[in-house]
């Protein structure tokens, strides 16, 4: 009943072990994949961010050339009759120009402002949830050994229990045998003494 119980026991204790060698793999695959998404996420805010700055520019740019044309505009206004047409077609790059500066209104809220905080505030925690994992991972390692060094304990506690239950057996084989040896030697006695 103590083998039974003991093998169970330390068949148990490899099982859990092993589960938790496999949990261990799953966790630092999923800090790896972590770490990769980080970085990607990193990848895209520079990248949107380095656009962001160049249609930022380009905006700044147009917005200049049509204040400018339109200034030019109102001079030719003044000094000439302007044809109808390249009014209507200045009026046309004024609107657009109005939409231009919204757009560069929204890039310069999207490159100075809130994206970039949740961004790093994110990072944060996802560093912070890394360290998380990373000292559960150490605890985890830790028990780990520790439960190796009992369960290797335990190996060698059985493995001397099985050598002395084999030397008892031997021993009581021998005593077996000389009873039966002694049982035949008092039944050739009684045989003698009967004749």
């Amino acid at each position: 009943m103590t083998k039974l119980v003991g093998s169970y026991s330390i068949r148990n204790l490899i099982q859990s072990t092993e589960f938790l060698l496999k949990i261990t793999r799953s966790l630092n695959d999923e800090i790896n994949n972590l770490e990769k998404i980080r970085d990607e996420v990193r990848h895209q805010q520079n990248e949107a961010t380095k656009q962001g700055l160049l249609v930022k520019k380009m905006t700044s740019y147009m917005s200049e050339e049509l204040a400018r044309m339109e200034l030019s505009n109102y001079e030719n206004k003044k000094n000439s009759s302007v044809s109808p047409k390249i009014s209507t077609n200045l009026e046309k790059l004024t609107g657009t120009e109005t939409k231009l500066r919204v757009l560069r209104g929204r890039l310069t809220e999207f490159i100075e402002g809130g994206d970039e905080e949740s961004l790093k505030a994110t990072d944060t925690s996802l560093s912070i949830e890394l360290k998380q994992y990373e000292s559960f991972l150490l605890t985890l390692t830790t028990t780990l050994n520790e439960k190796i060094a009992s369960l290797e304990k335990i190996a060698s506690r059985i493995n001397a229990e099985k050598r002395e239950s084999e030397q008892q057996k031997l021993l009581l084989k021998e005593m077996v045998e000389l009873f039966n040896d002694e049982i035949e030697d008092l039944e050739h006695t009684l045989k003698e003494l009967k004749e």
